[in-house]
């Protein structure tokens, strides 16, 4: 319990760094009285959104680990795991518990999820991580989709828009062409300080293969871009919260994929301070949807509070349920796997 303790605290002086970081852009006195005027029901709203968007990716989840035979299995799913049999409470816990981690580099500690599954089914690593991977995935098509209405109306973010889905899509492509993938992998065994990882490398590979199969990722696409959607909307609805703001669901959407993006391709934790900074700079400058540099923080500062802080607050408390059905797991079955993680 006291590394969680000591991640949470981390987490909230990173939180309040940023607060403080921006509110160096913006008056105080000023900032101070937009928050002060804010319709806060707004702000429930947005948080009921950004709720469904973690159960929409929930689902994406949960299909995920179907397809590996990871879950309940179904009927001609994937057999790659030693344990077929994550409870749907489990599983939930796991999966929430990975938003703890969401102030990560592009949420890669997220990879802890599949080690809770290791030490409580004895599930590889090499066999969960590319569900993480996958997950990323498919956000990142979700949120260009989210993107370009807006880049075709306005032409602005042309450039970032192209960069992430050429290299998207020749992620996907290779990813399906099992020939070059398997190829690469040959050449790395050649490699005396890649030898031993190549043989997980393939085990990974199936994986991932199965999840980004044209069918399957068609369907968590439009699962994520459904989920996305959902903090998009949570965006335009705290903007009209604030007075004197005009906001429309489409310019909103935009705004928060493009900014989301952006922050995401610096890979630093969370897109901390790029995916603020691109937010108050289209609300303030480009789309002129606040009024002021105030009101455009107080509203950037509201939103992320109702997402990424939000999930990061829920993947704490899921974090602590999470240990305690651990231990519960070991007490009752007496094979709690306490060492390193293997692949």
């Amino acid at each position: 319990m006291k590394d969680v303790v000591k991640k949470g605290l981390l987490t909230l002086i990173l939180f309040l760094g940023v607060v403080a970081l921006f509110s160096f852009v913006a008056d105080l006195r000023a900032l101070a009285g937009s928050l002060d005027r804010y319709a806060a029901w707004t702000a429930a709203v947005a948080l009921v959104l950004a709720a469904g968007n973690y159960g929409l990716r929930f689902l994406r989840w949960q299909l995920y680990l179907r397809v590996l035979g990871i879950s309940r299995k179904p009927q001609g799913a994937a057999d790659l795991s030693s344990s077929a049999d994550v409870s749907l409470g489990y599983s939930l816990a796991v999966f929430l518990s990975g938003f703890a981690f969401s102030v990560t580099p592009g949420k890669i500690g997220e990879v802890a999820k599949g080690a809770f599954l290791y030490r409580t089914h004895g599930i590889s690593l090499a066999v969960t991580a590319p569900v993480v991977i996958a997950e990323r995935l498919t956000d990142f098509v979700g949120i260009l989709m989210l993107c370009l209405a807006g880049v075709i109306s306005t032409r602005y973010g042309l450039e970032v828009i192209v960069v992430a889905g050429g290299f998207l899509l020749g992620s996907v492509i290779l990813l399906n062409f099992r020939p070059v993938a398997m190829t690469l992998l040959d050449w790395m065994a050649y490699v005396p300080l890649l030898r031993r990882a190549v043989a997980v490398m393939r085990k990974s590979y199936e994986s991932m293969a199965l999840l980004v199969r044209p069918d399957l990722l068609l369907v968590a696409t439009v699962l994520s871009a459904g989920a996305w959607f959902l903090e998009c909307w949570a965006l335009h609805i705290v903007l009209t919260g604030f007075e004197a703001t005009s906001s429309t669901v489409l310019k909103s959407t935009f705004i928060y994929a493009f900014s989301t993006i952006a922050g995401a391709l610096t890979m630093l934790p969370g897109g901390l301070i790029f995916t603020e900074g691109s937010m108050i700079l289209l609300l303030e400058k480009v789309f002129q949807l606040a009024p002021s540099r105030e009101t455009a923080v107080a509203a950037t500062l509201v939103i992320r509070c109702c997402t990424l802080w939000f999930a990061v607050a829920i993947g704490f408390v899921a974090l602590a349920f999470l240990r305690r059905m651990m231990r519960a797991f070991a007490e009752k079955a007496g094979n709690l796997d306490t060492g390193p993680t293997p692949y």
